[in-house]
């Protein structure tokens, strides 16, 4: 979690730092993915959105940069059966059942940004970011290009104005890729 995010009951999202997130990321990377994001519902729910490295190539028709890769659902399928192996036998040291529903998943195209890698991935890309309503002078909803990802705030380019817009982590409430569709 950010620096300046608070954690609460209704936040059951893991921190890099937790064991379980650090179990779960070698697993993913055993099969050749990325830990996104995974959320500790409940005792008997864990949630899991999964990445896979991106490799860039540039299209020669269009001189467009096309990344390869993306989460299939043989991926989330195959990690979903680790998992359950691995919470047979491991699920109560982490507080879950030994049968927890477990849901693998991308984060999709429109993914939320919660952490500074998933910030710093969205580099150069159009987001979405909600203020928190004590943030003066900053509109409640802007979207544009992050330009910049610091230790405690993020700049970006808001697309209805062309104004740089710095906002710190403590004063973002959500925010998410803003992928537009042609």
């Amino acid at each position: 979690m950010f620096e300046g995010a608070q954690k609460s009951v209704d936040m059951p999202f893991l921190d890099q730092s937790d064991l379980l997130w650090e179990e779960l990321a070698s697993i993913a990377q055993d099969e050749s993915l990325v830990l996104y994001d995974a959320e500790r519902v409940s005792a008997g729910l864990l949630r899991v959105a999964i990445d896979r490295p991106r490799a860039a190539t540039i299209d020669s028709a269009s001189d467009e940069v096309a990344e390869l890769g993306g989460v299939t659902s043989g991926d989330c399928t195959r990690l979903c059966r680790r998992l359950m192996v691995f919470f047979a036998a491991e699920g109560p040291r982490f507080g879950l059942l030994a049968e927890p529903e477990i849901e693998v998943s991308s984060p999709g195209v429109n993914r939320e940004l919660r952490l500074p890698d998933h910030f710093a991935g969205a580099l150069g890309k159009r987001i979405k970011v909600i203020a928190r309503t004590n943030s003066e002078g900053v509109k409640p909803v802007v979207i544009g290009t992050l330009s910049r990802v610091g230790n405690d705030q993020i700049e970006m380019v808001d697309e209805d104005n062309e104004s740089l817009v710095a906002l710190r982590f403590a004063d973002i409430k959500r925010a998410n890729a803003e992928y537009k569709f042609r």
